[in-house]
């Protein structure tokens, strides 16, 4: 995890414009109980301590949902090399996504394709606004575990696969193609009536 420390948010530090809005918050900041398994002093240098998301986004595979959407869809993104870095990197998310690292392509492509099919918006427009979708709205899924010998979660990551190796000019095409499929596996994965 990169650590982020008072020294570093001072006016001399690495980051003293961030220091400057973080100080704003450092009553509130002070009060947070440290991590179980960190030995943080929040009444001295640890106060601005961060520890999170880094974590979830260094995944090589990772499904995001679009925050503020009536049709909150979902897309796997994937680290790919970068040749101006000359190595691989991992995307870096935009803050209106939601999102979560997925340690394989076929558990991610699973998800996303559960997210995006017909009964799980239909679900999800019950709870979402018109102005965002949370997590909390995308827990009550019903979205069983990820179980390669399932039948309907193969379905799901076949299908997915289709969409994804098509080309943009064929995508639409091949969505319409593999929908009732997708939707036939997910009413039977959720128990849902259709």
């Amino acid at each position: 995890d990169e650590v982020i420390s008072d020294v570093d948010l001072s006016s001399r530090g690495s980051f003293p414009l961030a220091g400057t809005w973080l100080r704003q918050f450092r009553t509130i900041l002070k009060e947070r109980r440290p991590p179980p398994n960190r030995a943080w002093d929040m009444d001295n240098g640890d106060w601005c301590r961060i520890e999170g998301p880094m974590n979830y986004i260094r995944g090589k595979h990772i499904v995001v949902v679009r925050e503020i959407s009536g049709h909150p869809a979902a897309a796997v993104v994937e680290q790919r090399f970068v040749s101006s870095l000359g190595r691989s990197a991992a995307p870096l998310v935009e803050h209106k996504l939601l999102f979560c690292s997925i340690p394989t392509l076929e558990e991610a492509i699973y998800l996303a394709a559960f997210i995006n099919s017909t009964p799980a918006q239909d679900f999800l427009a019950s709870f979402v606004n018109t102005v965002g979708v949370t997590p909390r709205a995308l827990k009550t899924l019903p979205i069983p575990a990820f179980d390669s010998e399932n039948p309907d979660i193969k379905t799901l990551v076949t299908s997915g696969k289709r969409i994804l190796a098509a080309g943009s000019a064929e995508r639409d095409g091949v969505i319409s193609t593999e929908r009732e499929a997708i939707d036939s596996a997910v009413v039977n994965l959720g128990n849902l009536d259709p």
